[in-house]
């Protein structure tokens, strides 16, 4: 289970930022966008005294740490940070290192890299001797306590190793990580490459994917190509029915702007962030420009409203989390999975379901106004942006303008959200409810205190919502059952119910049906059939029921 921020937008980049660079720079023009970033990742570039392998912070770069992270706090953003797990005879921490292990540690020079002109013994732990791995916390541990609250294990490329015989190294390097981390009362995981060992194949023998079960995934190192967007899809899908429920894109390509690649159009870069709004994991990163202000104005403000609205989708991802650690179903769900009895499902291999009730087909190529296929599983589907309306199961190519993307919420279905902030994702302001109309829907949206393992104790709520269609009513479920830190007494809540007639009267029930009250903050757009209603605060353990009249209901 990810703790709530990782749903919001990582920002990273093969950069040397300063933490001026963060502070005056990034996060107040992030702010000023009302950009949902959620997690500063610093790269190889801050470390020392080798910026690839080293253990202690660049002083150029982080010239006072502990005020960086004091900031960070102060900011309600998360920070990770790139470690390749050896070390250099030069470092001040060796010494301790070996120490530790009775000077076991053995130099694995010529399988490490060189990263800007580092030098030196390149030394690496065997994570199947416990005084080694006893020996890697020493150094590990603490950079976690002035400030790092996530880890990003790009751990392809050193030597690495895990000597007890038949135990893949993927699978084991990555659980130490999650249980380490759970002793110290924080959500066990940890971004691993994706098939790291292969990379490496002679330090050890690489296990299945599928045995990542630890880890969010990353495919890096990727070039800016509409194939290799288009591959990216696919594998989302892939990896969602081999079970794996995390997995993070370079967003832009890692090489696009970079030395090595031509530098990422205005329209390829929308393209990708609008692919990331409706991946599990959102994390910017790569060589060149990675933040909407950085490209053209355009570009700038799709890519920011793309954005805001992944800052939106937090419960309702959030809630699809916490359904795969519980079931093993993944937040992406390949149309084969939910519709196995359909051939066109096996067909369509970039398109899938994010959770039940909502259809994502990624744009993967160029144009003004693309063409997309699409084929729509059996129902009605309703376009998240424009309204129109598709009868499934059927195959229709639609044209895409930039500023859109093709997102479809099936006919009863209720998507939760939450008005975008930069930070941990806290629940502030009320929850929205996305409701499309045309059959019964229900929905449950689950709630914790979002960092933590108290959850696992009980220490979390289930918040359940309906909608009856014959009679346009939404009752929402009183919160009886668990406490968690933070949790609110009192919840407002903000509709926005679509594909309805205009409302006579819309009225509150209270949970006795003896309080009734005219609710007169609402407001309806003919255009796309939508009702949008404020319904004030209310006690979380009581229910309440809406109920919308129209011209056609008896007075």
């Amino acid at each position: 289970m990810l703790p709530r921020w990782a749903f919001g937008i990582w920002y990273s980049r093969l950069y040397p930022h300063t933490s001026a660079d963060y502070r005056e720079r990034v996060v107040p023009r992030a702010q000023a966008r009302e950009l949902p970033l959620s997690a500063l990742v610093l790269d190889t570039d801050v470390k020392a005294p080798n910026r690839w392998r080293g253990w202690t912070w660049e002083r150029e770069l982080l010239p006072r740490p502990e005020k960086f992270f004091g900031w960070t706090e102060q900011q309600d953003l998360r920070v990770a940070l790139n470690v390749h797990p050896s070390i250099g005879a030069d470092d001040p921490r060796y010494r301790k290192a070996q120490r530790t292990t009775d000077s076991t540690l053995v130099n694995v020079q010529g399988k490490c890299p060189r990263w800007q002109g580092d030098t030196g013994p390149c030394v690496a732990w065997d994570w199947g001797r416990r005084s080694h791995m006893g020996s890697y916390w020493a150094v590990h541990d603490p950079l976690t306590q002035q400030g790092i609250d996530a880890w990003w294990l790009d751990w392809c490329c050193d030597a690495s190793r895990v000597s007890m015989p038949g135990l893949p190294p993927d699978t084991w390097i990555n659980e130490q990580y999650a249980r380490h981390r759970r002793a110290r009362g924080k959500r066990g995981f940890v971004l691993s490459r994706i098939g790291a060992s292969w990379q490496n194949p002679d330090a050890a023998r690489p296990g299945a994917w599928a045995t990542h079960r630890s880890a969010i995934h990353f495919t890096g190192d990727t070039f800016p190509t509409w194939d290799m967007l288009n591959f990216e899809a696919e594998v989302t899908v892939r990896e969602g029915m081999m079970g794996i429920p995390y997995i993070s894109h370079d967003i832009g390509s890692f090489h696009g702007g970079g030395p090595r690649a031509d530098s990422i159009s205005d329209e390829m870069y929308v393209r990708w962030v609008q692919f990331g709004t409706f991946q599990p994991v959102f994390r910017l990163h790569g060589h060149g420009p990675r933040l909407p202000w950085q490209f053209g104005p355009e570009a700038d403000s799709i890519a920011s409203r793309f954005m805001r609205l992944r800052g939106a989708l937090v419960p309702h991802l959030y809630t699809l989390a916490r359904k795969a650690h519980d079931t093993g179903m993944p937040m992406v769900r390949g149309l084969p999975l939910a519709f196995p009895d359909y051939s066109q499902a096996y067909e369509w291999t970039t398109q899938y379901l994010l959770g039940r009730q909502m259809l994502v087909a990624p744009v993967t190529q160029p144009g003004d106004r693309p063409t997309t296929t699409v084929w729509f599983p059996p129902g009605r589907w309703v376009n998240w942006f424009t309204g129109e309306r598709h009868q499934g199961p059927m195959v229709d190519t639609l044209s895409v303008p930039l500023d859109q993307m093709p997102v479809f919420l099936r006919a009863g279905s209720i998507v939760p959200l939450q008005t975008p902030s930069l930070g941990d994702q806290k629940r502030e302001g009320p929850l929205r409810l996305r409701v499309v109309a045309g059959e019964r829907a229900e929905r449950i949206v689950y709630h914790d205190a979002g960092t933590g393992t108290e959850y696992r104790n009980g220490a979390h709520t289930w918040e359940r919502i309906t909608w009856t269609d014959t009679s346009r009513t939404l009752q929402i479920g009183a919160v009886r059952a668990g406490r968690y830190s933070g949790q609110p007494s009192r919840r407002a809540y903000h509709l926005t119910i679509q594909g309805i007639n205009r409302p006579r009267r819309i009225l509150r029930y209270g949970s006795d049906r003896g309080s009734l009250e005219d609710l007169k903050s609402w407001t309806y757009d003919s255009g796309t059939r939508t009702t949008t209603v404020k319904v004030p605060p209310q006690p979380v353990g009581e229910s309440v029921q809406i109920k919308i009249q129209t011209a056609t209901d008896r007075r």
